[in-house]
């Protein structure tokens, strides 16, 4: 008998062991409710909490925010257990003169249109009112404006035929677009009825680079606004194959330099900056026009995830074929000595006549591997969009020159 009693639990222990658990275990899921709820369940989850719990303890017992324990504690005191708070931002109710607006608006003829048909008349407070048809706005409306209706034989083949072209425009590019939307980004505002008959003499102004005398200028341009379009229109054809040219190249030539090997092709990217003008920190007034110069010539060598880059300094002035030859017999050597098992150079510059993209340069293309003893080709950038890291490479040069100058006399 005392061997039984020293093994087992009275009855009454066994008891409240088990309410303790189920008492775990109903926190622990008001807990995990509390958690899973939004915001304002939240708040009124925690109204639950006893009236003599302040706001530190009811924070503690859930892990709220201190904001929502002092609100629950306000709903316990003031209207009782499991209260839902109300914003009163979002309840606020509308004014009567909003509400006539609204309905007025929904009244009009170019928002809702009259049904024509017998059998859409509705008894409101005993009078007759036809029905009011419309696609769609918010839920404040009056009961005799209806959604539109599923057999329209009386729309304008004009609003048909237009909104039918918009809608397959907005699936072409997944945007919402209507007509009168349309009206208001493209016509005049205030818009008058030579906008609409496309005789509007309104002036506008645009400026625009153009050539005259062999010399490019910016331009300025007045003209209506049907001018403007059809300037934009003329436009349209050439940007487009110029953009798609542009971002090809573009991707190709961070293709070949992320596929660049010194074992296999090696990409030398190069071209002549801006001639850099000799000065000194202290020199006459006379000197100052007439500053001897130097040409700046840089190349930006890529071999896989390395890259090597190096500046010609040369006092011969001339931008030209000539430069370029001599400038690739410097490159080749130098990228022998780095990557002797080179197969192929591909050069890569801008699209300029004078001393890239001509037929000089083609030709000694095609004899590279017999002056240099290693296969090359030539890759040109867009038109205009030749920039890379040989821009960056001559900024920092004539940026570094230029400094040494400043702090040094003319010794």
């Amino acid at each position: 008998m005392r061997r039984k009693s020293l093994c087992t639990l009275p009855r009454i222990g066994r008891v409240l062991i088990s309410a303790q658990y189920l008492r775990n275990e109903l926190i622990n899921g008001l807990k995990d409710l509390y958690h899973a709820s939004d915001k304002s369940e939240q708040v009124r989850l925690l109204t639950i909490a006893p009236t003599n719990w302040g706001r530190q303890k009811v924070q503690k017992f859930l892990d709220s925010p201190e904001r929502q324990a002092r609100q629950s504690r306000e709903l316990r005191s003031t209207k009782g257990v499991l209260t839902s708070p109300e914003y009163l931002r979002d309840n606020q109710p509308l004014d009567a003169s909003v509400s006539h607006a609204v309905i007025k608006f929904y009244e009009q003829d170019w928002i809702s249109r009259v049904s024509p048909n017998k059998s859409d008349v509705l008894l409101i407070k005993k009078q007759p009112v036809s029905k009011r048809f419309i696609s769609k706005f918010f839920d404040l409306k009056p009961r005799h404006v209806q959604p539109i209706f599923l057999h329209d034989t009386c729309c304008c083949v004009y609003y048909e035929n237009f909104d039918l072209v918009l809608k397959a425009w907005n699936r072409i590019s997944n945007q919402q677009i209507d007509r009168r939307k349309l009206i208001d980004d493209i016509l005049c505002s205030p818009i008058t009825e030579l906008c609409y008959s496309r005789d509007c003499d309104e002036i506008t102004e645009w400026t625009s680079w153009k050539r005259t005398n062999n010399r490019v200028a910016l331009q300025k341009i007045n003209g209506s606004v049907s001018l403007l379009l059809d300037y934009i229109d003329e436009q349209w054809e050439n940007f487009l194959s110029h953009h798609y040219f542009t971002i090809m190249q573009q991707s190709y030539i961070a293709e070949i330099k992320k596929r660049s090997d010194p074992h296999d092709v090696v990409i030398v990217q190069m071209d002549f900056a801006q001639n850099f003008a000799l000065m000194s920190q202290h020199e006459v007034q006379s000197a100052h026009f007439d500053k001897p110069q130097a040409t700046v010539f840089t190349i930006f060598v890529v071999l896989g995830s390395e890259h090597k880059s190096f500046v010609i300094i040369s006092d011969y002035l001339e931008h030209d074929t000539k430069f370029v030859y001599f400038a690739q017999q410097l490159v080749v050597s130098t990228v022998k000595q780095i990557a002797p098992r080179v197969r192929l150079i591909n050069y890569v510059t801008d699209g300029a006549p004078s001393h890239f993209k001509n037929r000089h340069n083609i030709l000694n293309l095609s004899f590279h591997e017999i002056d240099f003893g290693v296969r090359s080709i030539w890759t040109f950038t867009a038109t205009s969009h030749g920039k890379g890291p040989v821009d960056g490479l001559g900024a920092a040069v004539k940026s570094t020159a230029t400094r040494y100058l400043m702090r040094h006399g003319p010794e």
